[in-house]
């Protein structure tokens, strides 16, 4: 067919043109019609960034507390390897009422490394005016000196690598990190590397080196040798020169390693020492049975108890726990 005039074929491009353009400013406007804007963004990657941050700082304080934590185990595995676990805080408060604004004389038999006197030279509840020390472990000697040195707050401050027993003599001992024993064996049969000898005198010869010969507090620790100090100790105790002892006793009988309390204390009877409190009782953990191990006991002498009024030093001490949280009420 024979077409008059020629085929018009104009679509309008530039109108579909635009109908594209439209369709797609529609489509690009809605893709970011979900979108937060570029402030909430900014405010929430500063957000992100502010929680990363925390959770750096509380990474390193966890580090820091693992740290911390494990540098208190090790001080405590090294305390009781050591055994210098000086838990005397309740006798301390004890003692408290009794020297009220009072110096005393101390004297240690088996101080080991000086564990209980820095305790009781730091203890804000009583004032130590003369210190003398007797160990005689050449080691726990030599660390012993090393803690007392830098004090220069004590009139009087003693220390002597020597033990002491009933009379002067020459001994063999046996040394087991805390532990330093008297031996009881044929010395062929040592080891060199744990025995060693030294020199033994007795308490009242020694008292000749104490002011007045007059001793407030004595503790005793010498692994079940207590009862040999004690008789070197006769003349001292015949004139109640004592004031108060502190020692450890054994509950059994049959143990070997502390003295057996009813020896102790049949032999300071005689002398009128009496007890005046009893203190960190432990079972016998060996056997997981719940009778008595061993304990420590205060030994308090009858001169001193009698010019010593139990009512008045616990007046005292009651007086002074009030004047103590008057105080903290105060600052608070």
């Amino acid at each position: 067919m024979k077409l008059d005039k020629p085929l018009n074929l104009n679509f309008d491009v530039e109108q579909e043109e635009e109908s594209r353009s439209s369709t797609t400013e529609n489509r690009d406007q809605e893709s970011t019609e979900g979108l937060p804007s570029l402030e909430s963004r900014t405010a929430f990657e500063s957000k992100i960034k502010e929680l990363q941050n925390s959770i750096v700082r509380k990474d390193k304080e966890l580090e820091e507390l693992a740290h911390a934590n494990a540098k208190l185990k090790k001080e405590l595995d090294e305390t009781t390897s050591k055994g210098g676990d000086a838990d005397i805080d309740e006798f301390l408060r004890d003692l408290e009422p009794f020297y009220y604004n009072r110096s005393l004389t101390y004297v240690d038999v088996g101080a080991f490394v000086g564990d209980v006197f820095d305790k009781i030279h730091k203890s804000s509840r009583l004032k130590v005016r003369e210190a003398h020390l007797f160990e005689p472990n050449p080691e726990s000697f030599s660390l012993l000196k090393k803690k007392i040195e830098p004090i220069s707050n004590m009139p009087s401050l003693h220390a002597y690598n020597m033990a002491l027993g009933e009379k002067e003599e020459v001994k063999t001992f046996l040394s087991a990190k805390s532990m330093t024993k008297v031996a009881n064996v044929d010395e062929q049969d040592l080891d060199s590397k744990t025995a060693f000898k030294c020199k033994v005198s007795s308490l009242d010869i020694q008292s000749e080196k104490v002011t007045d010969r007059k001793i407030s507090l004595l503790k005793v620790d010498v692994e079940g040798y207590e009862l040999d100090v004690l008789k070197g100790a006769s003349s001292l105790l015949e004139r109640q020169s004592i004031d108060i002892i502190y020692m450890e006793v054994g509950l059994n009988q049959r143990g070997t390693q502390q003295t057996y309390f009813a020896d102790l204390d049949r032999f300071l009877q005689q002398y009128k020492y009496r007890v005046f409190k009893i203190y960190e009782q432990k079972n016998e953990w060996i056997d997981d049975s719940p009778l008595l191990r061993r304990c420590n006991i205060a030994y308090m002498s009858e001169s001193f108890s009698s010019t010593n009024s139990f009512q008045a030093a616990q007046e005292i001490k009651n007086l002074k726990m009030e004047l103590a949280s008057l105080k903290e009420q105060r600052d608070e």
